[in-house]
């Protein structure tokens, strides 16, 4: 005894096959770039990963590093960034500014908003890479310079941009 499967059903199985298919050899390109698609790399910490401009120092601590995490896929970054409770200190300058990890440099110039604590005060800023760069300037929104203080500063946002050397 044979089972009957109409056509219908026949054509939307091949459809599925084709897809699950196609998706691994997607999942299969990104794994040979290099990256698992959709993973995120936690950041070690390390006091140097944060500097401020000019003679502006930023000192955070193990604990104030909440996230530093990246992902990529292509020539695409995603770097998500949460810090509180740092300190800045030396002369007030302008950009806290973060390494970024792993040997990236970025590729273009994104701007994108963020949100900035400033000694106790919450408000909009600016999370920023340069064309070539190799670090993630956060700026206040109307680009003033931080607050000399302790343990009362700190950022957060997530920033995609294009990475240069790939592809």
């Amino acid at each position: 005894m044979s089972i009957h499967v109409p056509a219908r059903e026949r054509a939307i199985g091949r459809v599925q096959g084709a897809i699950a298919t196609l998706t691994d050899q997607w999942l299969d390109f990104f794994q040979q770039l290099g990256a698992s698609y959709g993973t995120w790399y936690a950041v070690t910490f390390a006091a140097a990963t944060f500097t401020g401009n000019g003679s502006m120092t930023w000192t955070v601590a193990s604990a104030d590093q909440v996230t530093l995490a990246y992902t990529k896929m292509g020539q695409r970054v995603e770097l998500a960034f949460t810090i509180r409770t740092a300190t800045v200190g030396g002369t007030p300058n302008t950009s806290l500014q973060i390494a970024l990890p792993a040997g990236i440099t970025a590729g273009r110039a994104v701007t994108v908003p963020c949100r900035v604590n400033d000694n106790g005060t919450l408000g909009p800023g600016w999370a920023k890479v340069a064309a070539g760069g190799t670090v993630l300037s956060i700026l206040k929104e109307n680009e003033s310079n931080w607050t000399a203080a302790t343990d009362t500063n700190g950022v957060e946002g997530v920033i995609a941009f294009e990475m240069q050397g790939v592809g």
